[in-house]
């Protein structure tokens, strides 16, 4: 894979920058020209989240956008990633112009599948400091396990672990199946199979002692159920014969009942003769008083009338009111005018006492700060530094301007008073004129009811006038109509009481005529009943003869059926333990079954978990394969960066210490030069590469930052031999005379 082009957007200080990065690129500027936040935003394109990267949004902006051109088997490839400061981040990549990923978690697996996120951090991407610190802690116990995590054998060593605690799971598993088993018999199968027998054999008596009993229950049964048919029939008789009795009985009491009604009947009858003359005299006499009925309802309605006419005299005086609360109406509209145009004039010199005193607090500050900074700031824009001249001229100007400010300040805030007591009467004359106008239209409501019940009140005193004027050829007074009225109400009385004696008088000659037919009825009725009891035989000792044999049978019936109910909860008492039994015995069989297959499983975790073993099997395998390939490119890269004939040999040992063959002995590397060190830490990390990385690309950070001048110029030939080989990325703010990459790129100073 080699990297073609890389495009920024609102990245770190970048507002736009584009970067043509075939072949290798040397990346020079002072600090703080955004150098390293190049090199995160290659490794943002690579990382599996977003969260780490969003502080390289550029200040003002909401999203920052990276894109990356690359070319990995013959296919070029471009990965693009949008992050932002309030939501989730956007993805997408392309293979040849066709859409591949859409989303951060596919674009993340598809770069993965190229070269890991683990791969470019760990061996590319090298940190300032990051060249060398890999060899100052290989001695370390940190070092020791950084190397294992990189060779994957921290990985296995987990497994190791991981496998440990299965096998003590396991263990503690067979050791409780083995607690379980102790808890039955040492011959538990063969004991558990003569149990089975022993209660098989008691099962087959009682099943056929059952037989018996269940035949000797079944005949009684039918005797039982004989002998209940017969008292049955008997009893159905005795019912028939005391129901034909009380029949019997309650027609006798209806025929007393209805001959003794009939005698009451008569006389009552004779006295209601005469009773319809007297009604017909009635009627005559309260036709000729109706007209005073409608003479005293018209006066009644007429004297009504007229209080409710009075209860309106307060008519015009509402009237008066209302004229009064109109013309506050009219005025309400003038003051909400000009309440609206003293609120925008209030607003607006609240606007401009805020900008006021903003501008005034920060002109403080900035005179509290200028305190004691002679010879120690720098002017924004020439970048020379401040002479005391300067800071008290600067002091002055801006002592200056806070008086003005506050000149200003105070005058803007007695405008402010002002209009603010001014809002707040218009305020109040506002309510005042909206209670008026609540008030009017209340009132007027009211008018306008009152206005319309006078008119109907008038319309029905005329109509009564008139009523009353049709009705004057009686010449009767008030007086006189009520004393009329008077007698028309006890007349209507006596009247109403007749015609309900004349119907009394018709229900009873009705009445006499049911009651005479049902006397007859009931006649006929006993005399049917009388045969139909001559027609039934029945014998009391009978019964009771039927009653005695039913309780003999019924306790000879229950007596076998319990006799048959204690065996059968016998069988299934001894069917019950047999069921126990058995399952004992399987319980027994499959607790042997789980041990045998739990130690089988334990053997296996054991032998598998040597395979993981740290200085066994899998994990010595690995290290002793990357330690041999160490020892050959290491040894290869270092020549190839140090001419000196007197080192033959670099050793990579298996606890991962470094040792110089020599023609005068063994060093250490404590005891090679400071240069030496450097060769060895770029010929280390490019020895780790070709046995790990997919890709043949460097990444540095700052490599020159802590060399002096002789080794910056040893590493900066090194980082030439690198670049003819594969692609080198290198971001440094100190001038490197040796390091002549094919790409360059200067981004300044301020």
């Amino acid at each position: 894979m080699r990297l073609l082009r890389l495009c920024l957007e609102n990245w770190g200080c970048h507002e736009s920058l584009e970067l043509e990065l075939v072949g290798s690129l040397q990346i020079e500027g002072r600090n703080g020209t955004g150098k390293s936040t190049i090199l995160d935003a290659i490794r943002f394109i690579f990382s599996s989240s977003a969260r780490g990267y969003v502080s390289r949004i550029r200040n003002g902006s909401r999203s920052a956008t990276v894109r990356l051109d690359m070319e990995a088997d013959g296919q070029e490839m471009s990965v693009e990633k949008t992050i932002f400061l309030d939501k989730a981040s956007k993805a997408f990549m392309t293979c040849s112009e066709v859409q591949v990923a859409d989303n951060a978690s596919s674009v993340h697996d598809r770069l993965n599948d190229i070269v890991s996120e683990d791969i470019l951090d760990r061996l590319v991407y090298i940190p300032q400091g990051g060249l060398t610190s890999v060899l100052d802690k290989l001695g370390t116990k940190d070092g020791k396990r950084e190397m294992d995590r990189l060779f994957g054998i921290e990985r296995l060593e987990r497994v190791w672990e991981s496998a440990g605690g299965d096998i003590k799971v396991a263990e503690g598993g067979v050791k409780a199946l083995l607690e379980q088993i102790g808890q039955h018999p040492d011959d538990a199968p063969k004991s558990y199979e003569r149990q089975i027998e022993t209660i098989e054999s008691t099962v087959k008596d009682l099943n056929a002692k059952a037989s018996q009993l269940k035949a000797q229950t079944e005949v009684k049964s039918e005797e039982m159920d004989d002998a209940r048919k017969k008292l049955t029939a008997l009893r159905k008789r005795k019912d028939i014969v005391d129901e034909i009795k009380e029949k019997v009985s309650r027609t006798d009491i209806s025929i007393e009942g209805n001959e003794r009604e009939l005698k009451q009947l008569g006389p009552r009858i004779d006295e209601l003769l005469g009773i319809e003359d007297e009604i017909v005299a009635m009627e005559g006499q309260i036709i000729c008083l109706d007209d005073v009925r409608t003479m005293r309802d018209a006066y009644s309605e007429l004297v009504q009338t007229e209080k409710d006419i009075k209860k309106l005299e307060g008519l015009d005086e509402k009237k008066k009111n209302i004229e009064g609360l109109d013309a506050e109406t009219k005025a309400l509209e003038i003051l909400k005018a000009e309440h609206s145009k003293i609120l925008k004039s209030f607003e607006s010199v609240t606007v401009s006492l805020a900008k006021t005193m903003a501008e005034l607090s920060q002109k403080t500050q900035h005179y509290k700060g200028l305190s004691g900074l002679e010879g120690m700031a720098k002017c924004p824009r020439c970048g020379q530094m401040l002479s005391a001249f300067n800071v008290e001229k600067e002091i002055t100007e801006t002592a200056q301007d806070i008086a003005s400010l506050d000149q200003n300040r105070i005058i803007i805030d007695a405008d402010k008073e002002h209009l603010g007591r001014e809002r707040d009467g218009l305020k109040e004359a506002i309510r005042r004129g909206e209670k008026a106008t609540i008030q009017r239209d209340i009132l007027k409501k009211e008018i306008d009811n009152m206005e319309a019940e006078n008119e109907v009140l008038v319309m029905a005193k005329s109509e009564i006038m008139r009523t009353l004027k049709e009705l004057d050829r009686y010449e009767l007074s008030a007086e006189q109509v009520d004393r009329e009225y008077e007698r028309l109400t006890v007349l209507v009385a006596k009247l109403n009481d007749a015609k309900n004696r004349v119907l009394t008088k018709k229900d009873l000659v009705v009445k006499r005529s049911i009651l005479q037919k049902k006397l007859d009825d009931a006649k006929v009725e006993k005399e049917r009943h009388q045969i139909e009891l001559e027609g039934q035989r029945f014998d009391k000792s009978e019964l009771e003869y039927a009653e005695v044999q039913v309780d003999d049978a019924s306790k000879a019936y229950h007596e076998s059926h319990a006799m048959l109910r204690d065996i059968v909860t016998k069988i299934e008492l001894e069917g019950m333990k047999l069921e126990g039994t058995k399952q004992k015995l399987q319980d027994h069989s499959d607790l042997s079954e789980k041990i045998t297959d739990g130690k089988r499983v334990l053997s296996l975790l054991r032998q598998a978990r040597e395979i993981f073993h740290r200085d066994k099997g899998l994990a010595r395998y690995l290290r002793e394969s990357y330690v041999e390939g160490l020892n050959e490119l290491l040894t290869r890269y270092f020549k190839r960066f140090n001419e000196n004939p007197r080192y033959r040999d670099i050793v990579f040992a298996r606890d991962y210490d470094i040792t110089f063959k020599t023609s005068q002995g063994t060093l250490k590397m404590n005891q090679i030069s400071g240069g030496e060190r450097v060769q060895l830490a770029l010929a280390f990390r490019l020895a780790l590469l070709d046995l790990m990385s997919p890709i043949r690309m460097l990444i540095l950070d700052e490599p020159f930052g802590s060399l002096d001048e002789n080794h910056r110029e040893l590493l900066g030939d090194a980082l030439n031999m690198v670049a003819r080989e594969g692609q080198l990325i290198v971001v440094t703010h100190v001038p490197v005379q040796s390091m002549q990459l094919e790409g360059r790129l200067d981004l300044g100073g301020y």
